[in-house]
Parts: C-alpha cells; sequence; structure tokens
C-alpha cells in the first residue's frame, strides 16, 4: 500500500510526502522481508513516476464554478455540495451607503 500527503508550504508551493507499507504473508522470516524490500524497490519508482505525471496537471490547474463532469463520475454531486462546505468564501463586501 502506498500513500501521499500533499502539505502546503507558502503561496502556491507545497511538499509531498509519500511512503510505502508492503506486508507479504503472516508470519515474519528473513525470506518475506526480503520479498517485501524487493517489492517496495521495485513499486517505488513506478509511484514516484506518476506523481511526476501528475505534476503537470497541479500546475496547469485552475478552479472552474461549477466543475465539469466526465463520463463515469456517476454521483460526485452530493459528495462535491458535502464537501463545498470547507473551502473558505471571500468575505463580501458591504453594501456601498450613500455619502452625504
Amino acid at each position: 500500500m502506498s500513500g501521499s500527503a500533499p502539505c502546503p508550504l507558502r503561496g502556491a508551493r507545497m511538499t509531498l510526502k509519500a511512503a510505502m507499507i508492503t506486508r507479504i504473508g503472516k508470519r515474519d522470516s528473513v525470506v518475506r522481508r526480503a520479498a517485501a524490500r524487493l517489492v517496495s524497490r521495485a513499486v517505488m519508482p513506478l509511484f514516484f513516476m506518476a506523481l511526476r505525471q501528475d505534476a503537470d496537471v497541479w500546475n496547469h490547474r485552475r478552479f472552474v464554478a461549477p466543475p465539469h463532469l466526465a463520463r463515469g463520475d456517476g454521483r460526485i454531486g452530493p459528495f462535491r455540495r458535502w464537501a463545498d462546505q470547507f473551502y473558505r468564501r471571500a468575505p463580501e463586501a458591504a453594501p456601498m451607503k450613500n455619502q452625504p
């Protein structure tokens, strides 16, 4: 299993932390630990290659409201409405008063 967690820095910069857990079999042994290391060493370069490809998408992203749906997105609408509560909104400007 592998995972990554983007951590925002300043401005548009971020750091990405990645980890991998490999479990082979139920009992611990020298052979299984060696096999887990080999699997990790084979898979991690592929994982990082995919991350580098994703960086092109991240560097050219833009917010689209309402977001476009792609075929196969399924019932993403209810999830998006739920997730919307976590986005910061710009404060609404106070109505301008007529000055004398």
